[in-house]
């Protein structure tokens, strides 16, 4: 069994390098803190802000409100899944470089409440097959109610990099305001942003996080 990635998207699925400019502004240290915990909140949504770039396919000036429904929330929170010997269910398909790994129901209720204050069940997640998916990278339930994670691993010749992040107080909450490259790794100049994602941020107890995702907003720049 393939253990390792052998392009960028392993990046992505695995959560790693995904803040490369946090910026802290003024404050106290309780506010240090807070902006600790959002980061890492924010984190967790790094290969679903992937997967909707490519879904939404907006122009240049162009933005998308993301809706936070239900089976967002768990599409979102089943992207978290780590890529291991324990959820990985094996190669499927014809074309090579298909491979599947199983999504708990554990797994999508404890990160929906984590992410967004709210237990989400796997059921919310779409009915569907890795044959249908014209995508690389998918989530969805099959007839027998197993959710699952595929994945194409050949080159897609995409890049996914964060090139600044803010976190701000606003209002009662917070905004974090995330400027990523996300498209063909040939254009990518090691600068530019060409996307923007912001976020809506809130208190919540009912994350471990102390802190929640509201709101989701895609801008093209």
């Amino acid at each position: 069994m393939k253990q390792v990635f052998l392009h960028k998207m392993a990046a992505l699925i695995m959560v790693t390098a995904i803040v490369t400019g946090f910026v802290f502004s003024p404050g106290s240290a309780e506010a240090a803190s807070a902006k600790t915990k959002i980061k890492k909140l924010v984190a967790n949504m790094s290969t679903y802000e992937y997967v909707m770039l490519f879904d939404t396919g907006l122009s240049e000036g162009e933005s998308y409100e993301v809706v936070l429904s239900d089976t967002e929330k768990a599409v979102a929170a089943a992207f978290t899944t780590p890529l291991n010997e324990d959820t990985y269910v094996g190669e499927v398909g014809d074309l090579g470089w298909q491979y599947l790994y199983s999504v708990s129901n554990k797994r999508i209720k404890s990160m929906s409440k984590k992410m967004f204050g709210k237990a989400v069940s796997y059921k919310k997640i779409p009915k569907g097959s890795f044959e249908d998916t014209s995508f690389f990278l998918d989530v969805y339930r099959t007839d027998e109610g197993k959710v699952m994670l595929y994945i194409w691993e050949g080159e897609t010749e995409t890049d996914f990099e964060t090139r600044k992040q803010t976190i701000v107080k606003d209002g009662k909450g917070y905004k974090v305001v995330r400027d990523v490259y996300h498209g063909y790794w040939g254009w990518n100049d090691g600068k530019t942003a060409n996307y923007r994602i912001t976020y809506k941020v809130e208190k919540n107890p009912a994350s471990s996080y102390g802190y929640v995702i509201t709101g989701m907003k895609l801008e093209s720049i």
